[in-house]
């Protein structure tokens, strides 16, 4: 137990960057350590007013970011790996239909920053095999077990062996990317696993902040406390809640985002764009005259100001499925594109003048735009990023960009569209799971959000309730909770529902917008679609805000008034 510990630790301490223990004891821990403690004895002796609990707090602080901080590092650098592996094994593959050396593999892997800490990797590798002359299988033997991924790590030790036995390089890469992707998807499984327990885990914190919010407002007819400092605290508390959970949701779900970064866009985000920039200044508007100008309450105000941003979601959700539809079509463009150019030793531009005759769905566009570019003797590099860039996809970016390098470099045309067209099919599957569980969690969230401002509101409404009888007066004198616990808690107690209306609204708009932002962290969808989800739960907390008093209205009706007329001395009595 003590050796495996012990091997975690140095195994945390290479991946930071540290040769030795000592190394990072003397460039890491201890200068930070000292820190710490200059400031906790700064604090404690040069404020001598301050409470030794701050300073105390101050030093518990320090030392947890010391401890956490090469954990994160870890954990930064892991996911990095994994979110790039599928890319990486992908690129590997085909480049190695070129029949290139070991050393050229490696160096147009670590010219690839795109693959993030495997290119790192993979420039270590080069290094050591060369300038120390340790050579290739020596190195990856080495470094497997220090690598932040398991997968990669894996992957190296089998490339080790693979070169000690003397196996063809094309051969094993080729073989490994049914091994490589498998294990890709293992992880892949695990984070939505994750997910899921993640859904409970936050369903469960926000009924919990809704139970804290119906006991809260309680409180100020118990112990004077100001009833708009309860609904502050609760508000600030559902906004940390959520902040901490899409920090945690976005460490763990690999990132499969939809659409792609670059500067050629396609024209639906083109049109989601202007549209943005047309509604949000309407919205923005329509809002301010409402709520200040009409003086609507502030839910019903913004959730009609919001039409036109779902109007614009809604769009945004046809776009998002035209994405998907691309991908689905690529696997067959590109396998077919890279037997027809095998067969047409590697002409490319005829291989897609015969190809336009095929049916590829949404991407028929796309091929004949990328054959008339060719033809026209367009950059060929550039005229493939024009094609990535119309399609709007992430993934066609990556994988198209990896089957144009490798056939015009001289790689197998037919073998690098095979493992092109299986790798992206493999991820297309991973991502089908992914969106199953991302409309999960929709219905999920609105429900949680039912829960939110249902229970926000009845509580608000029955405080409201018993202010105005605490508050008003029977026969033989004032009537308060004063009379009841021997307090002043309850005396003077003044309530402003449409003030505590307001904050209870911020409250459903911070959680209905970070929910939002949370699906499309699962989904890898856009803002722009989240504008969908984000309407429907404004929606939601202004229907509600207007249901909870009619029903309150239906069960409890006149229950001040009939108080005040049954409540006799003799009760008053009792009660005291």
């Amino acid at each position: 137990m003590a050796s495996d510990f012990q091997r975690s630790i140095e195994r945390t301490i290479v991946i930071m960057g540290y040769a030795t223990l000592g190394e990072f004891l003397k460039k890491f821990f201890l200068p930070l350590f000292g820190i710490v403690l200059g400031v906790f004895f700064a604090i404690l002796f040069v404020f001598p007013g301050i409470s030794i609990f701050y300073s105390l707090g101050v030093l518990v602080i320090g030392m947890g970011i010391i401890f956490v901080y090469p954990y994160s590092v870890v954990e930064r650098k892991k996911a990095s790996v994994n979110n790039n592996m599928h890319l990486f094994i992908t690129y590997a593959g085909t480049i190695a239909t070129m029949q290139v050396s070991r050393a050229v593999l490696f160096k147009r892997i670590s010219q690839k920053k795109v693959f993030g800490e495997i290119s790192d990797i993979a420039e270590k590798i080069l290094y050591l095999s060369k300038e120390w002359n340790l050579g290739f299988a020596v190195t990856c033997r080495k470094l497997g077990p220090v690598i932040p991924s398991k997968i990669l790590g894996d992957f190296l030790d089998r490339f080790a062996v693979m070169m000690d036995f003397g196996e063809n390089l094309q051969i094993f890469l080729t073989e490994e990317q049914t091994s490589v992707m498998d294990d890709y998807a293992t992880e892949y499984m695990k984070s939505l696993e994750t997910i899921k327990l993640l859904q409970d885990v936050f369903i469960s914190l926000t009924m919990a902040v809704a139970f804290g919010i119906a006991i809260g407002l309680l409180l100020p007819l118990l112990m004077g406390i100001s009833i708009n400092v309860i609904v502050a605290v609760a508000t600030l508390a559902i906004f940390l809640m959520d902040v901490i959970m899409v920090v945690i949701v976005k460490a763990v779900i690999p990132e499969d985002k939809l659409y792609h970064d670059i500067e050629i866009k396609d024209k639906g985000y083109q049109r989601m764009q202007k549209m943005f920039l047309i509604f949000m200044p309407l919205s923005a508007v329509i809002f301010i005259f409402l709520f200040l100008v009409m003086h609507w309450a502030f839910l019903f105000a913004l959730a009609v100001a919001v039409i036109p941003l779902f109007v614009l979601g809604v769009v945004a959700r046809g776009e998002e499925e035209k994405i998907y539809r691309r991908d689905v079509g690529f696997p067959t463009f590109v396998r077919t594109l890279g037997s027809a150019t095998e067969i047409r030793s590697g002409a490319v531009i005829a291989s897609l003048n015969s190809l336009r005759i095929h049916d590829f769905g949404l991407l028929n566009e796309m091929v004949i735009n990328l054959y008339r570019r060719l033809r026209l003797g367009s950059d060929k590099f550039k005229a493939w990023r024009h094609f990535a860039g119309e399609t709007g996809s992430n993934l066609i970016f990556h994988f198209s960009r990896i089957f144009s390098e490798s056939i015009y470099l001289g790689g197998n045309a037919e073998k690098t569209g095979d493992i092109v067209s299986k790798n992206f099919q493999k991820l297309l599957s991973l991502r089908k799971q992914k969106n199953q569980l991302a409309a999960g969690l929709r219905g999920a969230f609105y429900g949680s959000l039912i829960g939110l401002a249902a229970t926000s509101f009845v509580s608000a409404q029955i405080v409201t309730i018993l202010a105005k009888i605490f508050g008003g007066t029977v026969e033989g004198g004032a009537f308060s909770l004063s009379s009841i616990f021997g307090t002043t808690a309850g005396a003077n107690l003044f309530v402003d529902i449409n003030q505590i209306s307001l904050y209870v609204g911020l409250m459903i708009v911070i959680h209905a917008i970070i929910s939002a932002i949370l699906l499309k962290i699962v989904d890898g969808g856009t803002f722009y679609a989240a504008l969908f989800d984000i309407s429907i739960m404004i929606w939601i907390g202004a229907l509600t805000s207007w249901l909870v008093p009619k029903l309150i209205d239906k069960i409890l009706p006149d229950i001040d008034q009939t108080f005040n007329e049954t409540t006799t001395a003799e009760g008053l009595s009792v009660l005291s």
